[in-house]
């Protein structure tokens, strides 16, 4: 045979075993995405008071989606302290992932910001800060 031919060959399998390959990876990679499960945000949001808030709850809910690999557990605290505890510890209950709390006062957060922690799941303040002893009790501001 031919020292060309014998190359073309040779070259026709290398690169055939090559795409055989990337296919097999491609369906591996994405078996492992279907595969996996979302990540479960618990997010408090303190109301419904003004646009800005609603837009605010808007964003969230369509960044959070299932499309992204999130599934979001939303609750209205309706401009109440103790509906936001009480949201923040039935997250707890379902084991989150994360918990997102935009908190109607800053103090008052030490207890059950311990309870998450406690429980390992991460809590991510967003839109005003929290007053407590240990900062520690939430992952960011």
């Amino acid at each position: 045979m031919c020292p060309v031919v014998v190359t073309a060959m040779l070259l026709c399998m290398a690169v055939a075993c090559g795409t055989t390959s990337i296919e097999e990876d491609s369906n591996t990679v994405e078996e492992e995405i279907i595969e996996k499960e979302p990540i479960v945000v618990g997010f408090s949001q303190l109301g419904a008071e003004s646009d800005w808030r609603s837009a605010n709850t808007q964003s969230m809910k369509s960044s959070f989606t299932g499309l992204d690999g999130y599934t979001m557990i939303f609750d209205d605290g309706q401009q109440k302290q103790a509906n936001q505890i009480m949201a923040i510890r039935k997250f707890i209950q379902q084991e989150v992932d994360y918990i997102v709390l935009a908190p109607v006062t800053e103090n008052g957060w030490d207890t059950v910001l311990q309870e998450a922690k406690d429980a390992n799941i991460p809590v991510i303040i967003v839109d005003r800060r929290v007053n407590v002893e240990d900062e520690s009790l939430f992952v960011c501001w």
